[in-house]
């Protein structure tokens, strides 16, 4: 299986082939010849790019979710019994693939048509790549890290200590408190203008 995983002359389609990627790299399985339906779905300008949206969209049927065959889901059961229930849902099991089947037949004429193969195959380049620094991840200067953390609590205590003074605020003033802030800063007469959505008060949101 490994080999035919590994060989670029058998297509393997995947829905997000980078979770795929990085679940057989764990077993030193690096995955080749492979499509992306969520890519290209990406690509093709849409915005929800989950397999069930795009059943829906573009094959034109409901697909099944797992919690309407397991409402009380498989987080706390057993292994063997979640081996069990789930070989009573090999449709469930067989839709998935079929459903990336259909659309990859869909995707694939209309990313050549509209000019968008060059840029599908660039973002097929980066995956591999996308996937291992996800895999192997970051290293962090824990130590700058809290340096930074210890310099912006401090300007916050120091930004609160001026609001409060500016303000005479008591000690019970909460300034974190939207209704008690937006009553303050009227009374200051704060030119207060955009309403908030309910429109019962003055927003005091950041970007306002």
């Amino acid at each position: 299986m490994a080999a035919v995983l590994e060989s670029p002359l058998w297509t393997k389609l995947c829905h997000n082939a980078k979770f795929e990627y990085k679940i057989l790299a764990k077993q030193d399985v690096h995955m080749a010849g492979w499509e992306d339906t969520k890519i290209a779905a990406y690509l093709l300008g849409e915005s929800r790019t989950g397999l069930k949206d795009l059943t829906k969209q573009y094959l034109g049927h409901v697909p099944v979710e797992i919690r309407e065959l397991w409402p009380e889901g498989i987080a706390n059961q057993p292994k063997e019994l979640a081996r069990q229930r789930y070989e009573d849902f090999y449709e469930y099991g067989a839709a998935d693939p079929d459903n990336t089947r259909q659309l990859w037949a869909v995707f694939k004429p209309r990313l050549v048509a509209e000019g968008l193969w060059p840029v599908y195959e660039i973002e097929k380049t980066l995956m591999p790549v996308l996937a291992e620094m996800e895999r192997v991840g970051m290293a962090v200067d824990e130590k700058a890290c809290n340096d930074v953390r210890t310099r912006l609590f401090a300007a916050r205590a120091k930004a609160y200590e001026a609001v409060y003074e500016v303000g005479q605020l008591p000690l019970s003033f909460n300034i974190n408190s939207p209704d008690q802030l937006e009553k303050k800063l009227v009374e200051l007469g704060a030119p207060m203008q955009k309403l908030t959505k309910s429109k019962k008060r003055f927003s005091t949101s950041a970007d306002v």
